[in-house]
């Protein structure tokens, strides 16, 4: 019998099943995962409602189920995401290029594609430069330093959650301690409480400025262009133009009067943000190479429509650059795995709500509620499906979930009760956003601030509706007006 000889580097690796069982790390929590599938189980049985094909039938309950694992989240959201396409593929409901079609969905790159643009303000400095030069500009008092925070969160626009978490939380977090506003102390209501608190709560209203800084506001565009309502990126902006900048600068003024902070004047913020600046010295290379790119995709975006060049190849175009002049490596690239993982959720999503779409689910659903609303003015329709879209969010962890949920049918809807088409695909998107205000699991910026502590819970649930309020307030009222102007209706 032969025998093989075995290296010292064969010997060092652990053969028990003990060692190895031991370095398991079980994703799946019990209890929601056990929910979820009894919940699939029992609807998947089930014979199909009237007026859906079982085919219908079993992608409608997969989606359901899959939002279910998203608010329970019994696994991550990208685990949760692939199993469902298991289901679709494995059960041969869907074909396995029907399954996967999602991947090749301009929308989910262009998203990802926001990712790695975060990552060069990151890696360079950029984003922390500018967020210390409207501080040293602004920084006088406390409401200066709140707009400090707002302009910075619109500057560094792509991404919500690299741009709010990554960022601005930081840089806010280093002010409110300058100032010796901590939780762990029981001074965070000094100025930390409120600073933070203003940099969630314009994370979103920046989130509905522009189609790429949520994760949802690209899903919710490819999702209106499968119901015949086509939004580029430049009319998004311009549609948000307006009402956004009004919603950024109200929020810091409502919140000093919920929430007010203890110190109101602020001049050692100007002082920090010099000395950091000085710190930073001139503007790296690095930087100019990122202030360049950042340009050069906003150019194209901008202009995009009348170039012929599409929104996610500039995208793309704006990456490359990046790549080609050293600002980010490849290395950088593979390792953002937010991206990844928005990649495969995203990407699932998408493919679902297209064929809850395209086998009939949506207007099964929507034939109902359409009726109710039926003979009502579109403006009375347009209101109480932007109010439905606020206020569920106490139902969602994720605006995304949300857009994937239930933009599609009410879209559906304001169509049929005769919204115009491209105001309906705005206004409902828009307040799928801001509803993000409402609470602390609202999305994926949200858990990051609260995780601070500076804003206990009930503060955050009660300041956040009536910052809601304010929101709804400058929308149908500032943005009523503004999109007459642009001739949205």
């Amino acid at each position: 019998m032969r025998k093989f000889a075995c290296s010292d580097a064969c010997k060092e690796v652990p053969m028990s099943s003990e060692i190895t069982m031991k370095s398991l790390e079980f994703q799946l929590k019990p209890k929601p995962g056990l929910a979820v599938l009894v919940v699939f189980l029992a609807l998947w049985f089930c014979p199909p409602p009237q007026g859906l094909t079982l085919q219908a039938w079993h992608v409608f309950v997969t989606f359901v189920c899959t939002i279910l694992g998203f608010l329970t989240k019994p696994l991550p959201l990208g685990a949760i995401v692939m199993l469902a396409l298991t289901v679709l593929a494995g059960t041969r409901t869907l074909t396995v290029p029907q399954t996967l079609s999602g991947f090749g969905n301009h929308s989910v790159w262009l998203i990802v594609m926001a990712f790695f643009i975060s990552r060069g303000f990151a890696k360079t400095g950029l984003g922390r430069r500018i967020g210390y030069t409207f501080i040293k500009l602004l920084g006088n008092t406390t409401l200066g330093l709140a707009y400090a925070i707002c302009f910075t969160n619109y500057c560094l626009a792509p991404s919500s959650t690299a741009r709010s978490g990554g960022t601005v939380c930081p840089l806010t977090i280093a002010v409110a301690k300058a100032y010796g506003s901590d939780p762990a102390t029981g001074t965070e209501r000094k100025i930390g409480s409120y600073l933070l608190f203003t940099a969630f709560q314009t994370n979103y209203p920046v989130g509905a400025a522009f189609m790429t800084a949520m994760a949802g506001n690209t899903l919710a565009a490819s999702m209106a262009a499968d119901l015949g309502v086509q939004i580029t990126w430049l009319s998004w902006f311009i549609a948000a133009l307006v009402p956004a900048l009004v919603s950024i600068c109200s929020v810091p003024l409502a919140l000093y009067v919920f929430y007010p902070p203890e110190i109101k004047k602020s001049p050692e913020a100007r002082e920090m943000a010099r000395q950091k600046l000085a710190e930073m010295g001139p503007m790296s290379l690095p930087e100019k190479m990122m202030l360049c790119a950042f340009i050069i995709l906003l150019s194209l975006w901008v202009f995009g429509t009348m170039l012929g060049v599409h929104a996610t190849i500039a995208a793309f175009v704006g990456i490359m650059f990046l790549v080609l002049v050293g600002v980010l490596t490849w290395k950088d690239v593979l390792s953002e795995r937010g991206a990844y993982d928005c990649l495969i959720w995203f990407a699932g999503l998408i493919m679902m709500a297209s064929y809850l779409n395209k086998l009939g689910v949506i207007k099964w659903i929507t034939g109902g509620m359409s009726g109710m609303l039926a003979g009502l003015p579109w403006p009375v329709v347009i209101f109480v499906l932007a109010m439905s879209s606020m206020y569920l969010a106490y139902c969602f962890a994720s605006s995304t979930a949300m857009v994937s949920a239930v933009y599609a049918a009410y879209l559906t809807i304001a169509l049929a009760n005769g919204v115009p088409p491209e105001l309906g695909a705005m206004v409902i998107a828009i307040f799928i956003n801001l509803q993000a205000c409402l609470t602390y699991y609202s999305g994926g910026s949200a858990p990051i601030f609260y995780s601070t502590g500076y804003i206990p819970s009930g503060d955050w649930l009660r300041v956040g509706f009536l910052v809601s309020l304010v929101h709804i307030v400058v929308w149908f009222g500032v943005g009523a007006i503004w999109w007459k102007i642009i001739g949205l209706y």
